[in-house]
């Protein structure tokens, strides 16, 4: 049986809210010294990417603002092109990418 979109959107939000603890206290100078935040961080974006990939396409419109297919495309490039990956890219996405995205994984959650 497959899963209820609930559930990604669930853990979604959970790994969100571990990304932004994770991060927390951080500016990117330390964040980029920190192999050990950087990687749980890695994680926690390949667990973002993978749950919006499982979501079904009627969910995933109903937040069109939300770019899901990157949000997929960055969890490949995490997972498949770990050595290329852009430090700044990642705090990038960490501090101004998941916020919109919390929100939106939080009212699809309450509908």
């Amino acid at each position: 049986m497959a899963k209820d979109y609930k559930f990604y959107l669930a853990h979604m939000l959970k790994d969100i809210k571990e990304a932004e603890l994770f991060s927390h206290g951080y500016d990117f100078e330390k964040f980029s010294k920190s192999s050990l935040v950087q990687n749980a961080i890695f994680k926690k974006l390949e667990n973002i990417g993978e749950g919006a990939g499982r979501l079904p396409q009627e969910i995933r419109a109903r937040k069109p603002e939300i770019p899901w297919q990157t949000i997929v495309n960055a969890r490949n490039r995490i997972t498949h092109e770990y050595f290329g990956i852009n430090l700044e890219t990642i705090w990038s996405i960490v501090k101004n990418d998941l916020p919109p995205l919390k929100k939106a994984v939080e009212e699809l959650l309450r509908k």
